[in-house]
């Protein structure tokens, strides 16, 4: 039953990520199909129909997690370090002093060297590259999803929005065209008693509201909110860690997690 449970959370976890923000994009193009086609609900339509749509979220949700991989570095850069790095920082005043100061003791009793205020004004890079190892390890003890759903919930929240912003342009793209196609059916239907006038006055006005949604909400800045949330999430982890943690400090740095973050602080 483990590995079905696992599997389970797997495919809930990729829907909130992935296949939301995908199907996001796709609302409006079925909205409209499903308005001006209606055979697509016969019996020989649906099935194609439905397979066309979960083709089509699954090419978005990939594409969204391809193009998020590298708008993330450039999103994270731009909101200045990584932000785990940068709230462990003794120059930054996010977190409280006292709390930051129990982070760092709990970090320094695993093993990790913690730079001084002196050391991290001398040079951030070499401070950073300490806070990182210590945020990696960190990260690593608290993935179960189970024993820490805070942080699972944070880190889904992050992907959702990441992946949100990497579809921006795509869903901007395709509510405008089906804007442009309801209001050429309006003018079609103007002169023409019935009700498709009206539903194609309807559905121009809901597309332009999501095309509107995509341009102005859909901004970085709720990806560095996100980013800022989960990493203060991380970090309070070091209190629950702190009374039942027996690790080893000795612990190495995967050379994975360089390869993903370590471009973030070599600038």
């Amino acid at each position: 039953m483990a590995p079905a449970s696992e599997a389970l959370r797997a495919v809930a976890l990729s829907w909130q990520a992935n296949w939301r923000p995908a199907l996001m994009v796709l609302v409006p193009l079925i909205a409209t199909a499903a308005v001006w086609l209606p055979d697509i609900f016969s019996l020989f339509g649906i099935v194609p129909f439905v397979v066309l749509v979960i083709g089509l979220a699954f090419l978005l949700g990939h594409f969204a997690e391809e193009r998020g991989r590298l708008l993330e570095a450039k999103v994270l850069r731009a909101s200045g370090d990584w932000h785990g790095v940068l709230l462990l920082r003794h120059r930054d005043g996010t977190i409280e002093p006292e709390t930051k100061a129990r982070y760092h003791a709990f970090l320094s009793s695993r093993g990790f060297v913690i730079p001084t205020p002196q050391v991290e004004a001398a040079g951030h890079l070499q401070a950073d590259r300490a806070y990182l190892e210590a945020i990696g390890w960190l990260q690593r003890r608290i993935e179960d999803p189970l024993v820490f759903p805070d942080v699972t919930a944070h880190r889904e929240a992050y992907r959702y929005r990441l992946h949100l912003y990497a579809l921006k342009s795509i869903g901007f793209g395709v509510a405008a065209s089906c804007v442009a196609i309801n209001a050429a059916l309006m003018y079609r239907y103007f002169f023409v008693e019935g009700l498709e006038f009206w539903a194609a006055f309807g559905l121009a006005l809901a597309c332009f509201l999501v095309a509107s949604g995509w341009r102005s909400a859909v901004r970085r800045r709720i990806v560095e909110h996100a980013s800022q949330a989960l990493a203060l999430t991380v970090l309070a982890q070091c209190d629950v860690l702190a009374g039942s943690i027996a690790a080893q400090p000795s612990e190495a740095i995967d050379e994975d997690y360089y390869q993903t973050y370590g471009s973030m602080v070599d600038v």
